[in-house]
């Protein structure tokens, strides 16, 4: 296999995996500065994990559409359409620094709304 091509990664996994790192590194200070619980644990700090787990899942994936050859194009539209996914995941998922639950919250309209969006995102992923 060509080096070159094994290095070259699949640039919209790449910006979104590069977004999140950057996103990883807000929350650190934040801890410390904002201490709100949300079941019994920072607010900050659910969004961090999905953050470090998103980039790491998200640059994983940009190496991998690398290996494919025959499909290549079919595999890097759905890569694009994963990262354009996730990044809505991600979004929605900060939502918890509001001190409410990111996931099975329903006690007010747009919170039903943002937990239908999160659900249809990570379907599409």
């Amino acid at each position: 296999m060509n080096r070159d091509v094994a290095l070259r990664l699949h640039r919209p996994p790449v910006v979104l995996a590069i977004l999140t790192g950057v996103l990883a590194v807000v929350p650190l200070p934040t801890m410390a500065l904002d201490d709100r619980p949300l079941l019994g644990v920072s607010v900050w700090l659910r969004p961090w994990r999905f953050v470090v787990s998103i980039a790491s899942y998200i640059l994983t994936g940009a190496w991998k559409v690398t290996l494919i050859h025959k499909g290549a194009r079919l595999a890097r539209a759905a890569a694009t359409v994963a990262t354009v996914a996730l990044g809505i995941e991600i979004t929605l998922i900060t939502q918890a620094t509001r001190g409410v639950p990111s996931h099975f919250d329903t006690q007010t309209a747009l919170d039903s709304m943002l937990l239908n969006l999160m659900g249809t995102s990570i379907l599409a992923v």
